[in-house]
């Protein structure tokens, strides 16, 4: 029988995942549909529904960040955030200094809708551009083009956002690198303090993997060597004006680091709310079934639509906190490490440590192990070799 293994939290984060989309883009694997209406106002009370049976999960720690993801949540109401952020309230305590971020795609960024949420409780936007070219748009079927992506920042600006993220695309189909510098350009003039900057990833069965493998779509992939040059100026681009990297694909201002993404990555508790979504709660870790009709029929009856679950052992949190930890740039603490898991650091992971460091793929910066660029490069195989195994 696996032993749970508890590490202890000060803090949780709330994700809730909105399933609707206009229309899903042409590269994305993620649980979304496009929903009628009545589905959006279903949606809303099946939800709320399983804020009351997830209770005991958010009465465990107080909330430090709430995070609304797609799918597309600039699709529903402001008032759906406003009654989410009250019906939240009768069971987490929210910490005064939380974050609220929205994803919003720019189409539907409109002047009021930003002032709404705004006025909600939200204090943090995502803005999914990925790119300022129509053209490396259309060719991942996007449905905003450049200008619009542009106004939705400025609105969202104008309307008293301080903390606002922009998510961005590489290697997308055909780009070249100066299309890759003229992106860099519009997107360091505009007045935003985070940037998720992200290689696209031909997911298997989406409708942009199986265009790019017919003969006319091969002049579009990327190698990977282009994939790597991109990668380099993006960091040196972004670093020169001002966004400091603190993870291999994001970037910020000072004080700038999202509350929520780092809770993650330090293997915070986080409660998952919607179709598809997960939570991290203890030593265990589930998913609801990504499905809206049967998430929405099974929070109806009263049950939770969980659809995977795992018991998670110290072995599996060992892995998990050097896998996350190594792709943070403020890197691995050996002293950290034996606080939580009460181990030698030095004698668990004594053979990749002299392998990484002797490759020059890691490195020691004021006691804290962290990859180089060539470690960056080679991220995974890096991220394998720390891998432990049961005997």
């Amino acid at each position: 029988m696996k032993e749970p293994f508890v590490i202890r939290n000060k803090s949780q984060g709330v994700y809730v995942h909105i399933p609707f989309c206009v229309k899903k883009c042409d590269y994305c694997d993620f649980y979304s549909k496009v929903g009628t209406s009545w589905e959006q106002k279903e949606f809303e009370r099946a939800l709320f529904q399983e804020i009351d049976l997830q209770r005991d999960n958010l009465l465990q720690l107080p909330i430090s960040s709430i995070f609304f993801g797609g799918g597309t949540p600039s699709l529903l109401p402001p008032s759906f955030i406003e009654k989410f952020m009250e019906k939240l309230q009768d069971y987490g305590t929210l910490l005064p200094n939380r974050e609220v971020t929205v994803e919003v795609n720019p189409e539907s960024g409109q002047r009021e809708y930003f002032r709404s949420i705004k006025r909600a409780g939200v204090n943090r936007v995502s803005i999914g551009v990925q790119s300022f070219q129509d053209i490396l748009l259309e060719r991942i079927g996007r449905i905003h083009n450049a200008q619009k992506a542009k106004e939705s920042i400025k609105i969202a600006s104008e309307e008293g956002f301080t903390n606002i993220n922009v998510d961005m695309m590489m290697a997308l189909p055909g780009q070249r690198l100066e299309d890759l510098e003229r992106d860099l350009d519009i997107l360091t003039d505009q007045p935003i303090t985070h940037i998720s900057y992200y290689s696209l990833i031909l997911e298997e069965g989406t409708p942009l993997e199986q265009r790019l493998k017919t003969v006319e779509g091969q002049p579009y992939l990327i190698p990977e060597e282009l994939d790597r040059t991109f990668y380099h100026k993006v960091v040196s681009t972004l670093e020169d004006r001002g966004f400091y990297q603190y993870e291999i694909s994001n970037f910020s201002k000072e004080g700038y680091q999202s509350i929520h993404n780092m809770n993650y990555w330090r293997l915070g508790e986080y409660v998952g709310l919607g179709p598809g979504a997960s939570s991290n709660i203890g030593a265990c870790r589930f998913k609801n079934k990504a499905s809206y009709e049967m998430w929405q029929k099974k929070i109806r009856s009263g049950k939770l639509c969980v659809g995977e679950e795992e018991v998670l052992t110290k072995l599996d949190r060992q892995n998990e906190w050097m896998m996350l930890g190594l792709r943070l740039n403020e890197g691995i603490s050996p002293k950290e490490f034996t606080k939580i898991f009460g181990e030698d650091f030095f004698k668990i992971y004594a053979i990749p440590l002299k392998k990484n460091i002797e490759g020059k793929t890691l490195t020691w910066n004021h006691g804290r192990l962290v990859l180089t660029e060539k470690g960056r490069d080679l991220a995974n195989q890096v991220e394998m070799d720390f891998l432990l195994c049961d005997e």
